[in-house]
């Protein structure tokens, strides 16, 4: 199938690389860390009804790697795009739209990152673990809120490849929304350099595209807003007790 296209790797698995100077799998024990809990860009609260916030779905005929091997360290790989918020906004889901070329039962975990800029070596700014539904990856984002800008979203499958794991890929969307999408393999097991550079240039060579996935959130309320409420409430309690 097309989708498959890529999937038997440039030059093979190439040779094992040295162990990364910088550890590639953050290992959760809680349901989301956040990395930088002092960065002025995330506060945690609850999210209220959710709207789509980013859609940008799978309808290309390529997908691209990005997934940790534990086993073959020189090509674990990670794919990445951009979102954008306009205002203070509490993050509901995430869906990663893939294709699965291995079996997910060997997964070791389904991770996902934001950062504000693109590369593993970026400040990561919040991470979770989730699950993976078919080909698909799927998170709960609930209790993260973020202020407007602009963010990198990375996600990926922990899973090891030469013991049957095989590989899950990212899908490619049709969509050309604010920066093109991006891919490093910090190891450079595929023979293209060990720094970011457009994932069309790995995948297939020809025009830039965004990567498939939706995410949904709700504008949270502004300061005042919640301020009323609060003053609301306490009127209310002081009725209660007349």
């Amino acid at each position: 199938m097309a989708t498959r296209r890529f999937m038997r790797q440039h030059g093979g698995f190439g040779e094992w690389c040295s162990v990364l100077s910088r550890e590639l799998v953050p290992m959760n024990t809680s349901r989301f860390t956040l990395i930088a809990s002092s960065a002025p860009a995330l506060m945690l609260l609850s999210a209220s009804q959710a709207a789509v916030i980013a859609n940008q779905p799978y309808g290309q005929t390529y997908a691209i790697t990005s997934q940790h091997m534990p086993d073959v360290l020189a090509n674990s790989a990670q794919a990445y795009d951009d979102f954008s918020l306009d205002t203070t906004t509490d993050l509901s889901a995430l869906t990663i739209y893939g294709v699965e070329n291995g079996h997910p039962g060997y997964n070791i975990s389904v991770v996902m990152q934001i950062t504000s800029s693109v590369g593993i070596a970026a400040p990561v700014l919040f991470t979770t673990t989730g699950t993976q539904v078919g080909e698909n990856l799927v998170f709960d984002l609930t209790g993260m809120q973020l202020v407007a800008g602009h963010y990198w979203l990375s996600a990926f499958v922990v899973r090891p490849i030469l013991t049957g794991g095989g590989q899950w890929f990212w899908g490619e969307s049709t969509t050309t929304n604010g920066e093109p999408a991006m891919w490093q393999n910090p190891g450079n097991g595929y023979g293209l350099g060990s720094t970011p550079i457009l994932a069309s240039q790995f995948s297939n060579g020809g025009s830039a595209y965004d990567m498939a996935f939706i995410l949904k959130g709700t504008a949270a309320p502004a300061p005042g807003a919640l301020a009323l409420l609060g003053a609301a409430g306490l009127l209310g309690s002081r009725r209660r007790r007349c």
